[in-house]
């Protein structure tokens, strides 16, 4: 199978984050990507190459990247040529939702019949254009974009009738860091509009920073913030 040349991008920054052997083996196993025809050696662009050109083979370029992309969530380099490789097959750009946050250690056990009080944090990405989508679901490309993604906070379980001072503090922790990721969010959608000129924005740019800023102001009723 021919090498693509937008694939070229991918291998000098993957190289580049990953240059020891046993870090790329671990991209594959987790990419579920077979290492049986995959030729490693003491290079990390040859590593990168060979492996590369398997997951293009049987798609799974994107596995790879999102493995990646789950420790260098933000590392632009890596998102600029991710994108470009998809846009060269005509597809959307989309990566994981973020982590939801870890609750709190608690300094008491809790019975064994009452529900844990942990803040759920789901992201679900609804796909029906091009672009990028970072964190819950935030699109930072071009395409036109007539879904709309929708992350949702539950609440926690009933508190038993005499909760721990740990769980309120959890679930308002969870809320924060919540918060903290779609300001996050938000800013990188700004920063991308700001490339464009006045009018020239995409839909779907424009779609996911109104989202964003909803998400925000909602997570901020709950909180009690202005």
């Amino acid at each position: 199978m021919a090498w693509k040349s937008t694939l070229t991008p991918l291998r000098n920054r993957l190289a580049t984050l990953y240059p020891r052997e046993e870090e790329t083996r671990r991209i594959v196993d987790e990419a579920e990507l077979n290492s049986v025809h995959i030729a490693f050696n003491s290079q990390a662009i040859n590593n990168w190459h060979n492996i590369l050109t398997q997951a293009d083979l049987h798609d799974k370029v994107q596995a790879v990247v999102w493995v990646a992309l789950g420790q260098y969530r933000t590392d632009q380099p890596l998102l600029d040529a991710y994108e470009t490789y998809m846009a060269e097959l005509g597809r959307p750009v989309t990566l994981p939702p973020a982590s939801p946050p870890s609750p709190p250690p608690s300094t008491t056990t809790p019975s064994t019949d009452s529900p844990s009080q942990v803040t759920q944090y789901v992201g679900t990405i609804i796909n029906t254009g091009g672009g990028m989508y970072v964190g819950g679901g935030v699109d930072t490309g071009g395409g036109n974009f007539t879904g709309r993604d929708s992350s949702t906070v539950n609440n926690p379980s009933a508190s038993p009738a005499s909760p721990a001072p740990s769980g309120t503090s959890g679930m308002q922790d969870g809320l924060r860091d919540l918060l903290a990721q779609h300001e996050r969010n938000l800013l990188l959608l700004r920063q991308k509009k700001a490339m464009f000129g006045a009018g020239e924005e995409p839909l779907s740019l424009l779609n996911q920073i109104a989202h964003e800023e909803t998400e925000i102001a909602n997570l901020k009723a709950q909180l009690g913030l202005p």
